[in-house]
């Protein structure tokens, strides 16, 4: 096997491992899940951790544009 190989083999490897601990985190932690949920039924907004985030951080946000895409000012 060439070091290419190896390389990409390791990575598939490090790859798969990053995906497992994902959802393992999402199936044990309940607000991680009710998070993964709301994306699902495309609700990102009612996520808890997306209600957090906006009483955490109430300065950042994004104003509704009529396009698809927001111009830069």
């Amino acid at each position: 096997m060439s070091d290419v190989e190896r390389g990409a083999s390791l990575l598939i490897k490090i790859l798969a491992a990053a995906l497992i601990a994902g959802l393992v985190v999402i199936a044990i932690h309940p607000l991680y899940r009710h998070a993964a949920l709301a994306m699902l039924k495309g609700e990102p907004s009612e996520s808890p951790i997306w209600k957090t985030n906006l009483e955490f951080y109430p300065e950042v946000g994004l104003e509704p544009t009529d396009g698809d895409h927001a111009e830069p000012q």
